[in-house]
């Protein structure tokens, strides 16, 4: 009868454990959240004023963005030009931003050039805040912030070359979701998100090939390749329709074969690239991520499938901007969120020993004597560093492990 009471009495504590912890956890989440947002309120509001004001927001390229946007609503260029003589190959059927800025213009009456600022500073910002803890389930809150402030860090390198792409900043929201909808292997998400990324910018057009390499699996090949197809009948179908109704200026404006045009832009990228040297944007962007990525692929022993094929999908995509301006890395952002998981695994196995012994280094030394394997906060820093789930597990194992 005792031990029955002890029993009853152990889950009695559990219960109120419980009950208490909880309301404690949504405290320290909603903090979380709060300072999250924080963070990338501020880092997009600088961004956004002290660099776009003077760049593809200046006043300067005002009269020329109106005409653009007049323009892709009439799907039609100023009289006695062509798309690529503007330099907007392509752009007459990238539409739903295009749409939003007209429609929300309508409705308030505010200033078109402010709507189009406005939608990129608020997608700036709701990437950032996902981006956090979508780097965080699968390196940890120490890389996540990393990452972000990788992120942030490279957005300074996308505000030149241009004065009218409103559509990037959106769509890399866009991609964001599809990876997070392809990690959980939702379907329907994907399905849906592919025809909204289409209809913003339609370099979403490959993505079911990742979803493909990611969530093939031998026991269900048919099903797993039967929903790849599917899914590149939506991004190819979205394709053709928008062709077929707007006539992509892409299409009818070339007059050089396939190859020329690669040629030429191949051409054109190196000697971008002779003259800025050391400052070319790519370089600076991808110079580092593709080192930790490449070290992650080739070295490590841990492996994570979806960090892999993302990876390995993101170095294939720098095929066909070669062709075309490489230098401009506002195009280039989604590649960079390709990466992102691998360059975090791999930066995290190459640092996480020297930060865990300088995180428990600087602990008083009691503190330092107490810590044990599993209980106390130092022993859970220690693991946080060094790569691990509080559990003790390392991230990349628990990740395996729930796709299996």
């Amino acid at each position: 009868m005792s031990d029955q009471r002890r029993v009853v009495d152990r889950q009695d504590r559990d219960h109120n454990f419980d009950c208490a912890s909880g309301p404690m956890l949504n405290k320290a989440a909603i903090i979380r959240f709060l300072l999250v947002a924080a963070f990338s309120i501020l880092a997009a509001t600088v961004l956004q004023e002290h660099l776009g004001s003077s760049t593809i927001y200046s006043p300067a390229h005002r009269t020329e963005r109106m005409l653009l946007h007049e323009a892709i609503l009439a799907n039609s260029p100023p009289k006695g030009l062509t798309w690529r003589e503007i330099g907007a190959g392509g752009t007459n059927i990238r539409i739903l931003t295009v749409y939003l800025a007209d429609g929300l213009h309508r409705l308030t009456n505010a200033d078109v050039n402010t709507i189009y600022k406005n939608i990129d500073t608020a997608s700036m910002i709701v990437f950032l805040t996902m981006a956090f803890y979508y780097f965080e389930q699968m390196s940890g809150t120490v890389y996540a912030l990393a990452g972000v402030l990788y992120m942030v860090f490279s957005f300074v390198t996308t505000y030149s070359f241009y004065y009218f792409h409103p559509w990037d900043r959106l769509s890399l929201v866009v991609w964001l979701l599809l990876l997070i909808a392809i990690k959980k292997k939702q379907f329907p998400a994907v399905a849906g998100l592919l025809v909204i990324g289409m209809l913003i910018k339609f370099d979403v057009i490959l993505v079911p090939a990742l979803y493909l390499a990611y969530c093939f699996n031998r026991n269900s090949a048919v099903k797993s390749v039967g929903r790849t197809l599917m899914l590149f009948t939506v991004t190819i179908g979205v394709y053709w329709a928008l062709d077929k109704h707007f006539h992509a200026a892409s299409a009818a404006d070339a007059s050089q074969s396939t190859y020329q045009l690669l040629l030429h832009g191949l051409k054109k990228n190196l000697r971008v690239f002779s003259a800025m040297w050391l400052t070319y944007p790519p370089l600076t962007v991808f110079g580092l991520s593709l080192s930790f990525s490449a070290y992650y692929l080739i070295f490590l022993r841990e492996y994570d499938r979806f960090a892999t094929v993302s990876a390995i999908f993101g170095i294939m995509m720098f095929g066909p901007y070669l062709a075309v301006n490489f230098h401009e890395t506002r195009a280039l952002m989604p590649i960079l969120l390709l990466l992102m998981p691998s360059v975090l695994l791999g930066l995290r196995k190459l640092t996480a020993g020297s930060l865990a012994t300088t995180a428990v280094s600087r602990l008083p030394v009691v503190q330092q004597r107490s810590m044990d394997a599993h209980g106390t906060s130092a022993g859970l820093l220690a693991r946080e560093v060094s790569g691990q789930h509080p559990s003790g597990t390392p991230w990349s194992v628990r990740v395996r492990d729930k796709h299996r």
